[in-house]
C-alpha cells in the first residue's frame, strides 16, 4: 500500500513518514545484538525491543518500554530503559533512559544512569548521570552534571528550549 503525503509534502510521502505517534510497539527484534540488561539477562528475547532503522524519520516524541536501538532520526524527545544511537543515528530532542549509549549525533539533553558516548558520539546539550563514560574522539558539547537521579528529574530539554545553545549537528 503507498503512502500517502501528509499535508505540506512535497515529496509525495516518499522521504518522510509523519508520525504522531507517542508510544512504539515493536519493529524488529534485536536477536543477534548480544547486548544484556541492567539485570543481566539478554537482550534480543523480549517481545519489548524496538529498533528505528536507517531511513526511518519520526517527527515527534517515542517512548518504549524496554531497549531502543536507534539507526534513523528522531526530532523529538525519548524515554526508554535502554538507548542505542547508532553511528547513523540521529536525535534532535532531549533522552531519558537508564542506559543510554551514543555513537551517532544528539541535540538536547540526555539524562542517564549510564551514558556512554563512543568514538564517533557527536553531542550538544548537557549531559545528567551517575556515570559517564567518553571515548576518545567523542564530542560533547555541554554540562556535565553528575546526579544520584538523574532520570527522575525535570522532562528532558530539547536544543533551543534552555539557554542560548544554538548549535547544528549537521
Amino acid at each position: 500500500m503507498p503512502l500517502k503525503p501528509f499535508p505540506g509534502d512535497t515529496t509525495g510521502g516518499s522521504e518522510h513518514l509523519r508520525s504522531d505517534i507517542s508510544e512504539l510497539s515493536n519493529t524488529e527484534r534485536l536477536a543477534s545484538s548480544g547486548i544484556e540488561t541492567p539485570s543481566g539477562e539478554p537482550k534480543g528475547s523480549a517481545d519489548s525491543d524496538c529498533v528505528i532503522g536507517r531511513g526511518l524519520r519520526i517527527l515527534g516524541n517515542v517512548v518504549a518500554d524496554d531497549m531502543l536501538r536507534l539507526d534513523g532520526v528522531v526530532e523529538g524527545d525519548i524515554q526508554c530503559t535502554v538507548l542505542r544511537v547508532g553511528d547513523s543515528g540521529h536525535v534532535m530532542g532531549g533522552i531519558v533512559a537508564d542506559d543510554v549509549t551514543v555513537d551517532g549525533r544528539v541535540g538536547g539533553d540526555i539524562k542517564g544512569q549510564r551514558v556512554t558516548l563512543q568514538s564517533q558520539a557527536r553531542v550538544t546539550g548537557d549531559i545528567h548521570h551517575v556515570q559517564l563514560a567518553i571515548e576518545q574522539g567523542a564530542q560533547f558539547e555541554g554540562r556535565s552534571c553528575p546526579s544520584k537521579t538523574p532520570t527522575e528529574s525535570e522532562e528532558p530539554t530539547p536544543m533551543g528550549k534552555k539557554g542560548s545553545r544554538t548549535s547544528n549537528l549537521g
